[in-house]
């Protein structure tokens, strides 16, 4: 199994793996992600935390 990627939503996250069945052929497909910058509550100040109405 291979780590393909994660999707996060609102109050939601899933983690998507990929299996390869034929293990015969060499594997060809580069997956590329687009990555959002995003903040996450874990990077917020305190300030910004109370702002946002979390506290």
């Amino acid at each position: 199994l291979r780590f393909h990627g994660t999707i996060h939503t609102d109050d939601v996250d899933i983690t998507t793996l990929k299996k390869r069945f034929d293990r015969r052929t060499r594997c060809t497909t580069k997956f590329t992600m687009d990555h959002e910058a995003t903040s996450y509550i874990t990077n917020l100040f305190r300030r910004n935390l109370q702002k946002k109405n979390f506290w």
